[in-house]
Order: structure tokens, then sequence, then C-alpha cells
């Protein structure tokens, strides 16, 4: 599917201090202004995950941990592991709505 030319302009009027509010709000989750207000207009909320590659890699260690523990027959591993796989694909819902 071939993306749509954009074309159309909107125009709003904000005081100083509002707009470089939302430009810092914009940058702050890495975006640019126009995709800062259209992404809070189409999903009247914009997710962000700061230090998401943080995050990602710190759960990526605690499986790895988790899968040294299943020798451990006692442990709730696969409980564990099951829970954390719940949390990421939460996750990935929040960071793709609005794709």
């Amino acid at each position: 599917m071939a993306r749509e030319k954009k074309q159309g302009v909107i125009t709003i009027r904000v005081s100083d201090d509002y707009k470089n509010n939302l430009k810092q709000k914009a940058k702050d989750v890495g975006m640019d202004l126009s995709k800062y207000v259209i992404n809070c207009i189409n999903s009247n909320r914009t997710n962000v995950i700061h230090d998401g590659d943080i995050l990602i890699a710190e759960i990526y260690n605690l499986n790895e941990q988790l899968q040294k523990l299943t020798l451990y027959k006692s442990l709730p591993i696969q409980e564990l592991q099951n829970s954390l796989s719940n949390a990421i694909s939460k996750l990935n819902t929040l960071a793709n709505k609005d794709d």
C-alpha cells in the first residue's frame, strides 16, 4: 500500500509558551511537533516508553536468568516466563497502538 502524499495544512494559533511546551513534549518522546500533535489527536493519548531500549535489554537478561533456573523444579519458572511474555505482549500492543 502506497503512502498517501501529505498536501493538507492545518493552522492553529497558540501562545508561544504553549507551542514551546508542545515542542518540548514532542522532543522528549522523539517525535517532531506535527507527528506528536497528530498522535495526540488520533489516540487522545501518547504512549511513551522512556528508555525502551534499556527495558528491552533488561527483559532479555531476565528471561536468560529464568532459563538458567529451569533446572530447579521447585521454582515456578514457567509461570514467571508466562507472566513476562504477557507483559511483553501488552507493551507491544501499547507501542503499536497508533501504527
